[in-house]
């Protein structure tokens, strides 16, 4: 139905314009038209006096043979005298005649850029404004897209149910196999370290890679610039909790990437209009996939990716998963994914609820404080 509208509304854009074209060029036809008529008469009046001043001269000429012929010399003077003014005029007519023809012709050149000009102007005004159409209706799917996938992913992602891993029944194994020990052993390393200018570069070109892969997530469930804005929100909640550069920048290459495992979700799922609990299990089951996109990860910061993409679902009361972990069992780096992620979805247009402003949205998370780190909760208020 809506490609139908956009046919018919492109077919009556091309009729106004090519309206709107044969408008004006009747009217210069009209305005050329009067002026060649013009030049026309100018031309055929120089060219009637022309003839005449050229059969007076050929009498004079022969009235000067006979004067000569009387030896009439007051004659003859008078006669050449009748002569030279003839000729003037000749000169005179033949100049005018020659400008006419020059300035109709420069008419008709003129008449040929105009209207070359104003058939290029009226196919790039119909072109972009094509381009602005087919824009417009690709933007709506991608925001329908977005709002569908958010809807789909609330449901999976919200539910207060206490997490039970289930045995394996449909090939998708929810519970995480991570060695959190480790991880806690390795983050903590981060604390000693510093950012000197060979970290930075590694650090930097890492950034690249990883903003490459989130906009692959971003493109494959719809939501635009989701990847960077969470990131940007993590960079920041960094600094302001007190975290080294060295751990801020690693925070935000890491949140670039934490909803990396969608790639390897069913994409139809996400325009369902209701889930079933199969299909729940799937969406969760992002947190444990995906990681083979990561094989570009230096060994050494492994572990802060693996935190961010396993565990960004983990609430502070034990209602999250994959692993029910609870307060300071979860990392940092997943404790402001977490509040970044949520609080980036509240401002998000959703057809289903709207949009909300920044202490709408922060209220809303303040409703259900006891998934959240309330440091972190209160670092977004000062940081927002």
């Amino acid at each position: 139905m809506k490609k139908s509208f956009v046919f018919c509304l492109l077919f009556l854009l091309v009729m106004s314009i090519q309206t709107l074209e044969q408008n004006v060029h009747d009217e210069f036809l009209d305005h050329c038209d009067e002026e060649s008529l013009n030049l026309l008469e100018d031309n055929l009046s120089y060219k009637y006096h022309l003839s005449k001043a050229k059969i007076l001269l050929e009498q004079i000429e022969i009235e000067i043979q006979k004067e000569k012929k009387d030896s009439n010399v007051d004659g003859v003077n008078r006669l050449l005298s009748q002569k030279y003014i003839t000729e003037s005029q000749i000169e005179l007519l033949q100049a005018a005649i020659d400008a006419a023809e020059k300035e109709e012709s420069e008419s008709v050149y003129f008449r040929y850029i105009i209207f070359g000009f104003l058939g290029v102007f009226f196919i790039a005004l119909f072109s972009l404004l094509a381009y602005a159409l087919v824009l417009k209706y690709q933007l709506k799917d991608s925001q329908k897209l977005q709002e569908s996938f958010l809807q789909i992913l609330e449901k999976a992602s919200f539910i207060q149910e206490e997490i039970v891993v289930e045995p394996k029944t449909s090939g998708i194994e929810i519970e995480s196999t991570l060695d959190l020990k480790f991880f806690r052993n390795e983050l903590a390393k981060l604390k000693k370290k510093r950012l000197d200018d060979i970290e930075f570069m590694d650090l930097k070109n890492l950034s690249i890679q990883c903003e490459m892969i989130g906009r692959r997530v971003d493109k494959a469930t719809g939501r635009k610039n989701n990847a960077k804005n969470v990131a940007d929100l993590v960079f920041k909640l960094s600094h302001e909790l007190a975290c080294s550069s060295y751990e801020a920048l690693l925070y935000y290459c890491a949140a670039l990437v934490f909803d990396v495992g969608f790639l390897y979700i069913n994409q139809k799922i996400f325009t369902k209009a209701e889930i079933n609990e199969e299909e729940k299990k799937e969406i969760r089951s992002h947190v444990d996939r995906g990681k083979e996109e990561l094989v570009f990860i230096p060994e050494k910061y492994r572990a802060v990716f693996e935190v961010a993409v396993s565990l960004h679902h983990e609430n502070n009361d034990g209602s999250g998963y994959p692993n029910g972990l609870t307060k300071k069992d979860i990392p940092l780096l997943a404790r402001m994914i977490r509040v970044a992620e949520t609080y980036t979805a509240l401002v998000t247009r959703r057809n289903y609820r709207g949009i909300f402003d920044r202490d709408s949205a922060f209220f809303e998370l303040k409703k259900e404080s006891a998934k959240y780190d309330k440091g972190v909760l209160n670092a977004l208020y000062r940081i927002l």
